[in-house]
């Protein structure tokens, strides 16, 4: 009974995440801005030291984090906004501590009640040291759910991560650098266990392709209403023959 009680108090401490709404990570809801999810972050996820991702004098990201992930320990939260209208990409990075550990059944039941039914998944059983389970949520348009089913026929919402975000003790994020056309939407948790079988290292992020998309679509029309007018300005230039 007193291993039941403990192990239920570290539940409670390592899932705080899992108890808010479907659309967000560490208090941080896709579509806020960098002030707002600075600011939930802070009241979501205690003891993390807030910093900022910087482009030129745009700040375009906030991150999050305490430990260090090489040294396997603590954990990392990063949210980008790059030019789109709001946050489209926030990502967590968890180490759990020992004694706070929890089963892949808890765990699978945890995210399904934060974000329903996935659309794919690969849960392993958890008898072997170092396996890793993957859940993955897509969705279409009008907020549907699309099922994949793995290693059959062409994935859907494929993109491609060379790299990310990584905040100064080392916890990194992907952000897509090719964007899918046949989703908006995408939500991701990737685990691996120890050698009881429980949850040690546990990543979730949440994508809104829908916002980066519009952000492109303004930013090529920009482009193309630049060049447009560059080349009115020399209609009058005629060449020296």
């Amino acid at each position: 009974m007193k291993a039941l009680t403990s192990l239920a108090a570290a539940l409670a401490l390592a899932l705080p995440a899992m108890t808010v709404q479907a659309n967000d990570i560490a208090g941080i809801k896709l579509g806020m801005s960098l002030a707002e999810a600075k600011s939930s972050l802070a009241s979501s996820v205690g003891g993390l030291k807030i910093g900022n991702f910087v482009d030129g004098k745009i700040e375009t990201g906030i991150y999050g984090e305490k430990g260090k992930k090489m040294l396997n320990e603590g954990e990392g939260v990063i949210a980008y906004k790059g030019d789109a209208d709001g946050i489209w990409v926030v990502g967590r990075y968890q180490y759990i501590p020992v004694n706070q550990r929890f089963t892949i059944q808890t765990l699978v039941e945890s995210l399904r009640k934060k974000f329903g039914k996935e659309s794919s998944a690969e849960i392993p059983n958890g008898k072997e040291y170092g396996q890793w389970g993957n859940m993955i949520w897509i969705y279409g348009d009008n907020e549907k759910l699309l099922f994949q089913k793995i290693g059959q026929g062409s994935l859907i919402c494929h993109t491609y991560n060379p790299g990310g975000l990584e905040t100064p003790s080392g916890f990194v994020v992907d952000i897509p650098r090719v964007i899918p056309s046949d989703c908006n939407k995408t939500y991701n948790a990737s685990w691996f266990v120890d050698e009881n079988g429980l949850v040690k290292n546990l990543s979730v992020n949440i994508i809104d392709y829908s916002l980066i998309r519009k952000a492109i679509e303004r930013r090529e029309a920009q482009e193309k209403a630049e060049k447009e007018q560059k080349v009115r300005n020399q209609s009058g230039v005629k060449p020296s023959l």
